[in-house]
């Protein structure tokens, strides 16, 4: 049997710091958005947009997926839970 796994990449966004400060830094590193264990673990990983919440379009969930660039930061949260872009326009 294979695992569905419906994400929306842009909570990413908005989520991390107050994911970090609930869950603790490293238990929300190692268990929030894992787009990339998803995958290697053979889940069917489907991405949305949850708009209203978030905008729409679905570029930005793509380019989030594959960056993992919450605002505010210059690099990558997790970055190594980072897809490719076949991935992303897959899912």
């Amino acid at each position: 049997m294979q695992l569905l796994s419906l994400q929306q990449p842009d909570h990413l966004l908005y989520d991390v710091d107050s994911g970090e400060k609930k869950l603790g830094k490293i238990r929300a590193q190692t268990e929030s958005y894992l787009f990339r264990s998803l995958l290697t673990g053979n889940a069917l990983l489907a991405f949305g947009s949850d708009w209203p919440v978030v905008s729409i379009n679905p570029l930005g969930s793509i380019k989030t997926a594959m960056k993992r660039i919450p605002l505010g930061w210059k690099d990558a949260w997790v970055p190594s839970e980072c897809v490719t872009m076949t991935d992303a326009l897959n899912a």
